[in-house]
């Protein structure tokens, strides 16, 4: 099959002399092979075994060509399925990706993911040294309200994901050091205050408002332990001591002691720094 005169299909390259073959697919075949050995030749192709097999055997070995054409694109992904399943070319060929389309199973080494951050901090991101202009931000502002909103189904699904012992910080608590070079980070830019904040200059529409609004409505209101500043009181001199004592015993986790003592869990850091306001 003359893959130059492909529009959509699925598209196979194969080393001649071990067999093993990669499988891809595409609305534009012939583009996206030369895109391959392009690649290739630059010692940059992103399954790393095709390119060491490329870089051990030579551009000689390797041919390409088109295995099917593909009428409807909405059946691309599920072809190129069939044909990495028939050749098993994830397990004994060059695919790096279990599923056409997704790059689950798909683990970057340590070593790429270093050269990726290199690639975009100081000089080398492409923002460096700029900021948005004032029209731009505009723009930026106004597609992002834009969106389409977000369904109850999708709040759902990803409260479940992100609560519990699902969080990332289940059970954990930022260090000291961290929390040290969180705050440092924020003062660096000038904290949050005044034009410092992202939100200065912004006001909410009546949609946001209303929006809002519901979703409070939705949780029970702001009243009680609804509210993120339940319990997050000024406290006697006596309380202040004991928690401060029992925090550096650390007999006592911060998030229990916060509800032993009816206090927010910032009132307790803020005892461990020293900060908080005592009542006689």
């Amino acid at each position: 099959m003359d893959y130059k005169t492909i529009k959509c299909g699925i598209y196979i390259i194969r080393n001649t002399l071990t067999n093993k073959v990669y499988i891809g697919s595409s609305l534009n075949p012939r583009a996206r092979i030369k895109e391959h050995f392009n690649s290739l030749n630059k010692n940059s192709h992103h399954s790393k075994y095709l390119q060491r097999s490329y870089n051990k055997h030579g551009k000689s070995v390797f041919k390409a060509d088109i295995i099917e054409h593909v009428n409807d694109k909405k059946n691309l992904l599920s072809k190129e399925q069939f044909w990495i399943d028939y050749y098993n070319s994830y397990k004994k060929g060059y695919n790096v990706c279990r599923y056409a389309g997704n790059t689950l199973g798909l683990k970057c080494s340590e070593k790429n993911k270093i050269k990726a951050h290199k690639r975009m901090v100081g000089k080398n991101n492409p923002m460096y040294g700029k900021t948005h202009t004032p029209e731009v931000k505009k723009i930026m502002s106004n597609l992002r309200y834009k969106m389409p909103p977000v369904t109850k189904d999708f709040r759902e699904k990803m409260s479940k994901v992100t609560t519990g012992e699902n969080n990332g910080m289940y059970g954990k608590n930022h260090s000291n050091k961290t929390r040290l070079a969180i705050s440092k980070k924020v003062k660096k830019r000038g904290g949050h205050k005044g034009e410092k904040n992202p939100n200065y200059g912004n006001k909410w529409t009546e949609e946001q408002k209303e929006s809002l609004r519901i979703s409070v409505a939705n949780r029970g209101g702001m009243k009680g332990e609804n509210n993120s500043n339940y319990g997050n009181t000024k406290i006697k001199k006596s309380k202040w001591i004991e928690i401060y004592h029992l925090v550096k015993q650390k007999k006592i986790k911060v998030a229990d002691l916060a509800r032993q003592y009816n206090v927010h869990i910032q009132t307790i850091y803020n005892i461990i720094k020293n900060q908080e306001v005592i009542h006689e």
